[in-house]
């Protein structure tokens, strides 16, 4: 009878410790699955508001700096800020002036945009849209990728609107980053 009694308290000790061990670990593994979670969220939270202060910046320093350029209807120069701008940052998909008539004075795009052509309504820019102040952020599918579009109006001294600058930003440092960090996660 002491060897069954003994045998008994051994398997019932092994049978709490199996629980105890399986219960802690599936506590463990939820705890950091949820942590990992909102990490991730966090990080992509960051990486927008990253991409949208930088887009924000791009297109209101750009706008003062257009307003007198197209007072004295510098054609030729919008359009090159618009490309330069364009050349120097591989995030950039698109940019475009467009005047209070709806013409392009500067168009360019990552795959080349002829100058003077109507190009830029590939874009699908709602030009009839009442423009608000300040600069406004949308995430839209324009020529065939998924883009943070900033636009903002260009108006002179007295607030009379000139035109509006646009510029779509790439989401795909955005993606990778994301698709890093749930790699990192997963592993």
């Amino acid at each position: 009878m002491r060897t069954s009694l003994r045998a008994k308290l051994v398997r019932t000790m092994i049978a709490t410790l199996i629980v105890v061990s399986t219960a802690t670990l599936l506590v463990v593994a939820g705890m950091g699955y949820l942590t990992s979670r909102k990490t991730l969220k966090t990080i992509e939270e960051h990486l927008r508001a990253s991409i949208e202060h930088k887009g924000s910046g791009l297109v209101v320093n750009q706008a003062l700096g257009l307003r007198d350029l197209v007072m004295d209807n510098a054609f030729g120069d919008v359009a090159r800020l618009v490309e330069r701008t364009l050349e120097k940052d591989e995030q950039l998909v698109y940019g475009l002036f467009l005047d209070e008539e709806q013409k392009a004075w500067g168009f360019a795009t990552r795959q080349g945009a002829a100058k003077g052509s109507d190009d830029w309504k590939q874009l699908t820019i709602d030009v009839k849209a009442k423009r608000k102040p300040g600069v406004q952020v949308s995430y839209r599918h324009v020529l065939g990728q998924n883009v943070f579009e900033f636009s903002m109006p260009v108006v002179d001294d007295k607030g009379v609107p000139l035109g509006t600058l646009t510029y779509g930003l790439s989401d795909g440092p955005l993606q990778k980053a994301l698709s890093e960090a749930r790699a990192d996660s997963r592993r």
